[in-house]
């Protein structure tokens, strides 16, 4: 790319885009002409996915590319972990879980702090609230999954936000269903609803329960928590957090499989289950179906008759829309081998949206440098809590096909309670068929919630996958070291 005549054309229109930027809204290296050799990369969206792409691309190309971010939020407020903060009612009880852009500053990216309004394809411009134009040459997508509140019959993001909260990431709501939790009487009845896979952080519906089920047990003796499950039951490789409940929570913890909260009366604290059943709730708290978003939508990328949207993972190119390129918890999984169709092997965690955000940029630098795109081998670590106390950690060494269609898991390890880890040592064949049988003990498996460190070698080169002490149960406070040592490695 740079050096053709539809590429200098392109230029044009770019330095044509971005002569609308006003100098008075911090915008006015987006003014400058564009002589990058490369051109400029367009990222919207800053969780991981999108940090991590952005973060790869100037890393890999320097001073020859412009890389610019567009994110609506101040700071990046992570939410993996969040949930054992339930209960505490202090104002900086979340501090450590907001990282700043100025390390990406640092690094000579571009941060616009600002919502985007539309995208014109067309003309390959982004068009911010303030009205402002920005020029790119390749789109990078990473907004995330959105929530569906609407799904549920009388629910919606105002009562999200107050009294029937979701609390999805910390903050305001957060400290909000502290207050609420830590005001119940005794003898008070919790809702919990956890929705239909996939959606992102799959684990925090299952994280929620056991730390209100604990802080419950502890604070006010003869309560019960209602946990009603749209899917057939937790992912049977990851925690276990049925037996946590059986063995600690007896007595406090009623949990329905299967049975979906379909709709909500706020004024009379009632939940109407899929089973038609009708629950008082002294306090009631949801997390929501989800899809890719309006944005997605809105450029037409989402996959026919679906909520997400398809890539090549090769490129991580939109299947339906050309130099727009897409990565994070708006995707599709993709096509699997046969055997392993029922594994979720890509569900929407930190961990595995950073590691797609840094196989787009390392795609996407190649194919800027006229270079073959190598398939790659990943490795990537997810962490969940299971309390304040223990943490759970699995790996997965996921292949990404040359075809840029398929995805293949080659080695998993995991630990789950008691039962045994799946042993990476063993033949590939016989690693698969004891994850497909695991898999078919629930009707749609999960993975784990949040992220740790994720690692990635080329094929001919592939890195070892072994048991750890770093791997399963262990220390909560070592797992979210793990996740706070990748988070400041990709913010600072």
């Amino acid at each position: 790319m740079g050096g053709d005549q539809s590429t200098s054309s392109h230029r044009r229109r770019l330095l044509t885009a971005a002569a609308g930027v006003s100098l008075g809204t911090g915008l006015g290296a987006c003014a400058t002409p564009v002589t990058r050799r490369y051109g400029r990369v367009v990222v919207i969206g800053g969780g991981h996915a999108g940090v991590a792409a952005a973060r790869g691309l100037k890393a890999s190309l320097g001073e020859a590319i412009d890389v610019c971010l567009i994110e609506r939020r101040p700071a990046y407020v992570a939410a993996p972990l969040a949930n054992q903060m339930l209960g505490n009612l202090a104002d900086e009880a979340f501090a450590y879980q907001t990282y700043s852009y100025a390390g990406l500053r640092r690094a000579g990216i571009l941060v616009i702090l600002d919502s985007v309004e539309s995208v014109d394809l067309a003309r390959r411009q982004v068009r911010l609230a303030r009205g402002n134009d920005i020029g790119w040459d390749r789109l990078v997508i990473a907004t995330g999954a959105s929530p569906r509140y609407a799904d549920i019959a009388g629910w919606s993001a105002e009562l999200a936000a107050t009294r029937i909260p979701s609390a999805l990431v910390p903050g305001p709501a957060f400290l909000a269903l502290s207050r609420r939790l830590v005001a119940l009487p005794p003898r008070s009845t919790v809702i919990v609803g956890i929705p239909r896979r996939p959606v992102s952080g799959p684990m925090a519906g299952y994280e929620r329960a056991t730390r209100i089920a604990s802080w419950l047990a502890e604070h006010r003796p003869g309560s019960r928590l209602v946990v009603l499950d749209a899917n057939a039951g937790p992912d049977p490789r990851g925690p276990d957090f049925m037996a946590r409940w059986h063995s600690a929570f007896s007595g406090i913890v009623e949990y329905q499989p299967a049975n979906a909260a379909v709709a909500v009366q706020a004024s009379a604290g009632r939940v109407t289950t899929e089973f038609n059943d009708v629950i008082r709730g002294d306090l009631i708290t949801l997390l929501p179906a989800m899809d890719a978003g309006p944005l997605p939508r809105s450029l037409d990328l989402l996959a026919p008759q679906d909520r997400w949207c398809d890539v090549n993972w090769r490129t991580f190119e939109s299947t339906r829309v050309s130099h727009v390129h897409l990565a994070g918890d708006l995707l599709n999984p993709p096509r699997m081998p046969a055997d392993q169709r029922q594994l979720d092997v890509l569900p929407k965690t930190a961990g595995l949206a950073i590691v797609q955000g840094q196989l787009l940029a390392a795609s996407l630098t190649a194919q800027l440098q006229q270079r073959e795109i190598s398939p790659a081998i990943v490795e990537a670590v997810s962490v969940t809590a299971i309390d304040s106390k223990e943490g759970w950690s699995r790996r997965d060494r996921l292949v990404f096909d040359a075809d840029g269609r398929s995805l293949n898991l080659v080695a998993s390890n995991h630990t789950m309670g008691s039962r045994d880890p799946v042993a990476t040592s063993a033949p590939r064949e016989a690693n698969q068929s004891r994850e497909a049988n695991q898999s078919r003990e629930s009707n749609q498996p999960r993975e784990s919630n949040q992220s740790g460190a994720a690692r990635q070698s080329r094929a001919g080169n592939p890195t070892a996958v072994t048991a750890d002490g770093d791997l399963g149960a262990q220390p909560f406070d070592r797992v979210a070291s793990r996740y706070r040592a990748e988070m400041a490695r990709l913010f600072d």
